[in-house]
């Protein structure tokens, strides 16, 4: 242990990345800190949301230590805080407030963690706000305590800017959570697709930052795209090429399958894309409870007559039946499906409906991800007639028959026969995908694949995209 004392200009400012500022009213403030908490008070450059970008302070104007605050002389204290924005007074949780302050006694500049429990706020805390303006074009409610969080000194302030509480006001009434800024989704069709597909050579996935974020951004909103030209290491000993595609983003996720796995016909096989017949549309891994987001395969072999594959995508499908069939829709969304895998000593089995909402709650919601892997579906657990009649099973039928025709549509579909070298990275809990019947007994056709979690994905994306991306949407 080690102490520090943090002497603050009266009333000055703590510089803090990305976050709300903690003031102090020109007093010694020593306190006892852990070093594995806090260690050195350094800058740490990270990633941030909308919201965080809204928090931002100009680090020059938090160096000026002559700038003043004008606090009331006899704040009044409340735990239901008001602050005036955009000409109306808004109302404010206390404990949400004092909770979201980002000074560097709350948040550790280092590492971004929090030094502090929702639970340490004590539920008798009350603040009270005055909005000001004299940072140059930062408005901020500067927010005075009561009952503070035990050992905090008493000066302890905290300064959201106006536009923080702004874009909580709006994730608040519009039901959202707060994420990264992003692109908007492209729900497509085959027509749209062969306009937009993109093929991105290896060599700049692998050495140019805004050609991952390339890549990265096109999986978000298309949910595929194509990388060219990945060389063929199989003069080694192993054939790891899909590996470096992979971990370009970041680490790869293994299943019972491997780090990797080889797509090829052969005897007995375990799976049905072990084989060489035609294979439809399907998401791997519904099974499991956490699917794998993405999945990669490279093309090392592609000698044998036929087996083009084929890609479709469920968002368009199910959004058009949202609009032209809402009680299909419904059913897609509420009706409980079973996908197993019992076989070679495995037992995986998850029972979830075929369309998940970002808000389950809302139907109105965006999609959040779809189910939907025939060849794995196991027995129905519930609405199986022996009470209504089968009237849930009957309209969930429909809805399938609906949903199935519309992905497996040409007009809807992408096709490709995938050259070697090429590799291609899909959005599994998105983009269906399938497979024509190929000639095993006239060539060789080999794939080489491999899968990623969302969070892997989701972060270099964000990442990425506070480097090279454009004003989005958040959803």
């Amino acid at each position: 242990m080690f102490t520090r004392s943090l002497r603050l200009p009266s009333p000055g400012f703590i510089r803090s990345r990305g976050g709300a500022l903690g003031v102090g009213r020109g007093k010694v403030w020593t306190r006892r800190y852990s070093n594995a908490l806090y260690g050195e008070q350094q800058e740490a450059d990270q990633p941030s949301s909308p919201l965080d970008e809204a928090i931002k302070i100009p680090a020059a104007k938090l160096e000026n230590e002559n700038l003043h605050l004008d606090t009331p002389r006899k704040p009044s204290f409340h735990q239901q805080v008001e602050v005036e924005l955009d000409g109306k007074t808004a109302t404010f949780d206390s404990i949400f407030l004092r909770d979201s302050c980002k000074c560097p006694v709350c948040v550790n500049p280092s590492s971004t963690q929090k030094t502090f429990q929702t639970a340490d706020i004590p539920a008798s805390i009350e603040g009270s706000c005055q909005v000001t303006s004299e940072l140059d074009e930062m408005d901020l409610a500067l927010i005075n305590w009561k009952n503070d969080i035990s050992g905090y000194p008493e000066g302890h302030q905290t300064a959201l800017p106006l536009d923080f509480l702004r874009e909580s006001l709006r994730l608040e009434n519009n039901h959202q959570t707060r994420q990264h800024i992003i692109p908007q989704r492209a729900f497509w069709e085959s027509k749209m697709m062969n306009r937009d597909i993109a093929f991105l050579d290896y060599d700049s996935y692998m050495k140019s930052e805004k050609t991952l974020y390339q890549a990265l951004k096109l999986i978000y909103t298309h949910g595929l795209v194509f990388i060219k030209n990945v060389p063929d290491t199989t003069a080694g000993d192993n054939a790891q090429s899909v590996t470096s595609v992979v971990e370009r983003i970041g680490s790869l996720r293994e299943t019972f399958y491997g780090r990797t796995w080889d797509v090829k016909s052969v005897p007995n096989a375990k799976n049905v894309a072990y084989t060489n017949v035609y294979l439809g549309l399907h998401m791997d891994l519904c099974y499991m409870d956490n699917t794998p987001h993405l999945q990669f395969l490279h093309s090392m072999r592609a000698r044998a007559p036929g087996g083009e594959s084929m890609f479709s995508d469920s968002f368009y499908a199910a959004e058009k039946m949202r609009q032209e069939a809402p009680e299909l829709f419904e059913a897609l969304r509420t009706f409980d499906v079973t996908y197993h895998y019992f076989n070679d000593g495995m037992a995986y089995r998850q029972i979830r409906p075929t369309v998940e909402l970002v808000d389950m709650g809302d139907p109105t919601s965006p999609i959040k991800l779809i189910n939907w892997s025939p060849p794995f579906q196991g027995p129905f657990t519930h609405d199986i007639g022996t009470k209504d009649g089968g009237k849930a099973l009957k309209v969930y039928h429909a809805a399938a028959q609906m949903f199935d025709q519309l992905t497996n549509d040409t007009a809807n579909m992408y096709e490709y026969r995938m050259n070697e070298g090429d590799c291609v990275i899909f959005d599994n809990r998105r983009v269906l995908h399938a497979r024509r019947a190929f000639e095993a007994a006239k060539g060789e056709r080999w794939l080489k694949g491999a899968y990623m979690d969302r969070d892997v994905y989701a972060s270099k994306l964000a990442v990425l995209g506070e480097m090279y991306g454009e004003e989005g949407k958040s959803q």
